[in-house]
């Protein structure tokens, strides 16, 4: 009997070490705002931190020029595909900061990171979704 707990024991034991579970962080999807959110105040910020430093400044690449507010807004609103008011969610300015699989091939944005929280591309998503507001 004593030979048969010892035998159940590692048994149980090697069965334990041998599970393993990968487990992937998947960030939680934020609240939805439903707080105004201007350009100036919730979106620009966010351009400077994650956009400006490096990339997108005097129109490469891709033709978007985030050098200042006044160009990022102009460069983001006037084209319907970059900030689409009527499907927010499918903006390319949004998905590209969303989306590791853009179609643009090149993966989320920033390019290597990093990233921006669940929270900041909700506002980012809000700001589109409540017209594209500049101020």
């Amino acid at each position: 009997m004593k030979k048969l707990s010892i035998i159940s024991l590692a048994v149980l034991a090697f069965s334990l070490q041998s599970c393993r579970k990968d487990f992937n962080y998947v960030e939680p999807a934020a609240p939805p705002i439903t707080t105004p959110v201007l350009f100036s105040t919730g979106v620009y910020p966010l351009i400077v931190t994650y956009c400006q430093a490096g990339c997108h400044t005097g129109g490469a690449p891709s033709g978007l020029d985030f050098t200042n507010a006044t160009t990022s807004y102009n460069t983001l609103t006037a084209n319907t595909t970059m900030v689409n008011i009527i499907v927010p969610d499918q903006s390319q300015f949004y998905v590209c900061l969303s989306d590791p699989g853009v179609p643009s091939g090149n993966g989320q944005m920033p390019q290597g990171g990093p990233f921006m929280s669940s929270t900041e591309k909700a506002s980012i998503l809000a700001w589109i979704t409540q017209g594209a507001l500049n101020n």
